[in-house]
């Protein structure tokens, strides 16, 4: 049976946007979160009134969500210790990891390969490359406006979709989103293995060895991990949290990754980018269009946290 109420423990504090307790109690299922005060401003209003203390009681079928600054109850059904927020004291990145990070996430032989199969279209070496960095720094702007939910709230993109596409609809763009990403991680494994295999001596690329050696991937291992198996995983385990964890999503990931025939996409230039590239950017574009102006223009950057975990209108 799914909760239909919120336990809630709301002081009367000035500075306090979310339901919140002095004491909370401690619980192995529980995750603390604080909040910087220049954001806690924005939400203090609709709180002053609040009468201190407030108990509202729940079933025990919810999980309590507790910090110093807010507590609520989610739906056991939305969440497990995957898709909780994160704890500011979790977010270590510094702006140098941060943009190590987005470096590692292009700075890959697919990057190369794409400017290659521009050239075979009929563009120029120059032209081909510059089209790739152009391409990259066009990204750059929806890819910083997508981020700061996540820094601010610290919530994945699964949770974030919540928001715009409703509990349910989430589903819809986190798993066209996993099948991008599943047909990334069997392309960049598959560049990745083959790189290895043009090293290797004769000898050794004359054994029945050499078939599995593509499925290596080492030479992308870092831009696969951090752009390829982490939205994947997300998804799978927004689609059921009781059952996927993030290392099985991850497998599977990797499973579906040899599904999507790699070497078949890159049999020529026609079939990576007209195919491929622009197949997905197809999906992906509404998508990340919808995300952000639901974030931006419609909830101002202020989403409440509760509403994303709960079933509860």
């Amino acid at each position: 049976m799914v909760s239909n109420c919120l336990t809630l423990h709301v002081p009367h504090h000035p500075t306090s946007p979310f339901l919140t307790s002095k004491n909370p109690k401690p619980s192995h299922s529980s995750i603390h979160l604080s909040f910087p005060s220049n954001f806690i401003k924005d939400f203090h209003a609709p709180y002053n009134s609040l009468a201190k203390n407030l108990p509202m009681k729940c079933s025990n079928s919810s999980i309590p969500i507790t910090s110093p600054d807010f507590e609520f109850e989610s739906d056991p059904t939305l969440t497990n210790e995957d898709l909780k927020p994160t704890t500011p004291s979790q977010r270590t990145f510094s702006g140098l990891e941060m943009a190590s990070l987005w470096v590692g996430l292009v700075v890959g032989v697919p990057s190369y390969y794409l400017a290659g199969s521009l050239v075979d279209l009929g563009m120029a070496w120059w032209q081909g490359i510059a089209t790739v960095v152009i391409g990259n720094m066009i990204l750059l702007v929806p890819l910083i406006l997508t981020g700061h939910p996540g820094t601010r709230y610290g919530i994945s993109f699964p949770v974030l979709a919540r928001s715009s596409f409703g509990i349910h609809g989430a589903h819809i763009p986190t798993l066209l989103r996993a099948l991008v990403g599943c047909g990334w991680y069997g392309i960049e494994s598959w560049i990745g293995g083959e790189a290895i295999f043009l090293l290797l001596p004769k000898s050794v690329k004359e054994t029945s060895l050499s078939y599995y050696l593509p499925w290596l991937g080492l030479a992308t291992i870092t831009t696969n991990i951090a752009a390829n198996v982490v939205a994947p995983a997300n998804a799978l385990v927004n689609l059921n949290p009781k059952w996927f964890t993030f290392r099985r999503g991850a497998l599977l990931t990797a499973l579906l990754g040899i599904v999507f025939q790699p070497w078949r996409l890159l049999k020529s230039s026609e079939s990576f980018i007209y195919t491929w590239l622009v197949g997905y950017s197809a999906l992906m574009g509404p998508i990340g269009g919808i995300v952000l102006a639901d974030y931006y223009l419609i909830q101002k950057t202020n989403l409440s946290i509760s509403d994303l975990y709960s079933r509860s209108p």
